[in-house]
């Protein structure tokens, strides 16, 4: 998740494409568009294809890292 200023989340960031983790990247999503529904987190009207066709969001390089993620 990202921040705002004042410190309330405000987008999230999801993989996309891909398979099993190969050629996946990430995107922001505003929260304000993911909804809770039975247990789920939903994006509504979204489409795989869309998805895919939002630019990458990379995360910003600090001292000491390769701007590379690990995911648990």
């Amino acid at each position: 998740m990202m921040f705002a200023g004042n410190n309330s989340p405000s987008f999230a960031i999801i993989g996309v494409g891909g398979f099993l983790g190969v050629n996946e990247h990430d995107v922001a999503v505003p929260l304000s568009r993911i909804k809770h529904e039975k247990d789920k987190l939903i994006l509504p009207g979204a489409t795989k294809e869309a998805l895919k066709s939002v630019p990458e969001f990379r995360y910003a390089k600090s001292e000491g890292t390769d701007n590379k993620t690990s995911r648990k």
